[in-house]
């Protein structure tokens, strides 16, 4: 386990130092600055010890943003690199392309340049593929972009329109509303990614500090331990080490022993307090 915070390196050594002048740190603020070799159970929880033996509070960033407080500014902590982060490769931007299946070809130059007519298979496939567009009218190219203006505007038409109309053309209403939401960019996906697997961690830690919690996990081994359970639907383990069921259920009974005396013991220290207080009281 990490000594003190001296032992730590980078961003995150600079937010718990950061944190034990303030009082305080976010959840936010941890997964920015948790390096990827933390994003471990025994890391997390080695973390977490460290933050309340150093006396700051975690608190969520529902009340950061309540209070109006200042979060600590580190850049994202990942060794991660995704192909799109390549310099030479310009950005693209988000737009939607609309393309029609039954489309025509675009017609030549020298049908263009002459003024006889369109046939009429040229024609019905021309008003088949722009919807809208009466027979004879000409067709810019393969494909119809729209604009990020054009897209929200039918959106808004179609969300007006009541009716069987409104939902006639579902993939075109999806793809229109695929067009106006840019992509993540690699930072919001390494976070978000960091986050979900920082939070799980969290939130297991803090429901087995309750003896309830606890003691349900206990009694759920002991089903399994005993066959009441079935071991494979009820326990979530690692299949990259070799025997890991077997490992697992030969350490239940004596982790489950374990376990059951320190609840013992977080027992009689609650009576013991009980008592104390009620003793203050009289």
């Amino acid at each position: 386990m990490t000594a003190n915070i001296e032992s730590l390196t980078g961003s995150l050594k600079g937010l718990l130092e950061h944190g034990q002048k303030r009082g305080w740190i976010c959840y936010e603020e941890i997964n920015t600055v948790l390096p990827d070799a933390f994003v471990d159970p025994d890391r997390i929880d080695e973390i977490l010890v460290l933050v309340r033996l150093s006396g700051i509070r975690i608190v969520d960033q529902i009340e950061v943003d309540r209070h109006g407080w200042k979060t600590f500014a580190a850049p994202l902590e990942t060794d991660l690199k995704f192909q799109r982060d390549d310099p030479k490769k310009p950005a693209r931007t988000p737009r939607m392309q609309m393309i029609e299946e039954d489309e025509a070809p675009p017609p030549d130059a020298e049908n263009t340049e002459s003024n006889d007519p369109p046939s009429a298979t040229t024609a019905t496939n021309t008003a088949a593929a722009d919807g809208d567009e009466t027979p004879g009218q000409s067709v810019e190219g393969e494909e119809e972009i729209i604009d990020a203006a054009d897209a929200q505007a039918a959106v808004e038409q179609a969300i007006n329109e009541q009716g069987s109309k409104r939902i006639d053309d579902p993939i075109r209403m999806y793809l229109t509303q695929m067009g106006t939401i840019p992509l993540l960019t690699r930072e919001e996906e390494i976070r978000l990614a960091k986050k979900i697997e920082t939070t799980r961690m969290i939130f297991r830690r803090m429901v087995l500090e309750s003896d309830y919690a606890a003691q349900q996990a206990v009694d759920i081994l002991d089903q399994v331990h005993e066959g009441n359970l079935p071991f494979d639907r009820t326990m979530r383990i690692s299949t990259a080490e070799e025997n890991a069921k077997e490992k697992v259920a030969a350490r239940i009974p004596y982790n489950t022993k374990t376990v059951k005396r320190l609840l013992a013991l977080n027992q009689e220290s609650w009576e013991e307090l009980c008592e104390c207080d009620n003793e203050k009281k009289l």
